[in-house]
């Protein structure tokens, strides 16, 4: 069982970084792994999913500066890392990544391995992702996008765009004020 969140970092550390917890036996006890935070970047909305021969892939956004005018370091993209165990896991790779800017703003990554036995695409991993135009904008012309990337078979990340809507629309739900995508495959699934 692989468990992610995010928590408060000490002094000298980034503000949030992402935890994972493993438990190897049911969940009778758990260990406590720091993900890696190359460039020690604000970090959150951890997703893990997995693939078919047990791959575990963890999605997160990874920023800096956004709601400061002026920021020192900005950021704002989606990394994706892969274990086979929870306890070790790759270098993350950038699924998307904007240096030194925070608009576009990337958010709410959600990862999906199409598992559907008689897909064409068995095995490929997508992630769909919300993309803000200006993040927290109430001007009309700021939209709200929806985008995914699909990796084929261990090929890279190709992105392609799903849809948007206005950010006063219906980009923001009444709860929450976001609107986060969630993939799911089926045998005819494509991301084109």
């Amino acid at each position: 069982m692989i468990g992610v969140s995010l928590q408060n970092g000490p002094p000298g550390t980034p503000r949030t970084s992402n935890f994972v917890y493993v438990s190897t036996n049911a969940g009778k006890t758990w260990r406590t792994v720091p993900a890696a935070n190359p460039g020690r970047r604000v970090q959150g909305d951890d997703a893990v999913t997995f693939g078919p021969v047990g791959i575990a892939y963890r999605t997160y956004i990874s920023l800096e500066g956004i709601r400061v005018r002026r920021p020192e370091r900005a950021f704002s993209g989606i990394l994706l890392s892969a274990s086979r165990d929870g306890l070790t896991w790759s270098e993350p790779v950038a699924v998307i990544d904007h240096v030194n800017s925070v608009a576009p703003l990337e958010d709410k990554p959600w990862p999906k391995v199409d598992g559907s036995p008689d897909s064409p695409y068995k095995g490929n991993l997508y992630v769909a992702w919300t993309r803000f135009d200006e993040y927290g904008s109430k001007d009309p012309n700021h939209k709200t996008h929806v985008y995914c990337s699909r990796s084929s078979m261990g090929a890279g990340l190709s992105p392609c765009r799903t849809g948007s809507r206005s950010s006063q629309a219906t980009a923001w739900t009444a709860t929450t004020r976001s609107w986060g995508p969630c993939p799911r495959s089926a045998p005819t699934a494509t991301c084109t």
